[in-house]
């Protein structure tokens, strides 16, 4: 074999071995890559599973405080649908016991049902004259659940008995009523006293049932919710 035949088959050989290395390189690189983004596939459902475990925990614990708590709060309810003092605070003798506690505290702002209640039974007393009465509708704003309110009301030169009947109209009052000022003026007409208080209310609170769908790639839920409700009076 001369040396020209011996160089071209070295050569030959060089150049299959390089295509035999490349043809491996490349199918271990592929090899590679799919185990790259099979390992991703399995972090990402791994880390969703986690997660769903981790909700359904949660959701678990909830519902089992809910429960524990349930007995006594029922109890709470039956006590109070017999309680005699509420009983004898209806307003209305077909009214439930429980009625008087909405009465109470409404759900809420309602200024005008309370300036309907401040005129027609707290300052209603014979031979005293509303000369003013101002309930504060910016009370909606309130973060302490407070409306502000006040009123002037007159009498004769003898009425200070029926000044005091006021107060303890506002003192029996079922609603929270906290007077924070007041004044009293005498002349010869008369009496006049000043008052400046609050009413409190108490925002309905809310049931809320949720149904939660969740995606490795996109989590979305659906709410249904259910607001506790009740007739406000004052």
């Amino acid at each position: 074999m001369s040396s020209g035949d011996l160089a071209a088959r070295k050569r030959y050989q060089i150049a299959k071995a390089n295509k035999v290395m490349f043809i491996w390189v490349a199918i271990a690189s592929a090899i590679v890559g799919v185990a790259g983004v099979f390992s991703v596939f399995l972090y990402q459902k791994l880390e969703f599973n986690q997660k769903v475990i981790a909700t359904k925990q949660e959701s678990s614990r909830i519902l089992k405080k809910n429960a524990d708590v349930f007995p006594e709060l029922q109890q709470n309810i039956t006590a109070l649908s017999a309680n005699e003092n509420l009983l004898k605070s209806r307003a209305k003798d077909g009214d439930s016991a429980l009625q008087v506690i909405l009465d109470a505290m409404p759900s809420s702002v309602n200024t005008a049902a309370l300036g309907s209640s401040l005129q027609q039974v707290l300052l209603k007393v014979d031979d005293v004259t509303i000369d003013s009465l101002v309930v504060d509708e910016a009370g909606e704003l309130s973060t302490e659940n407070l409306i502000n309110f006040t009123f002037t009301v007159s009498v004769g030169p003898d009425g200070s008995d029926r000044l005091s009947r006021v107060l303890q109209n506002l003192e029996s009052s079922i609603r929270p009523i906290n007077v924070l000022t007041s004044s009293i003026e005498t002349d010869s007409r008369g009496m006049k006293m000043t008052i400046g208080a609050t009413a409190a209310y108490q925002p309905a609170k809310s049931i809320e049932l949720e149904t939660k769908k969740m995606d490795p790639n996109q989590s979305s839920s659906r709410k249904s919710k259910t607001k506790s409700t009740g007739a406000s009076k004052s």
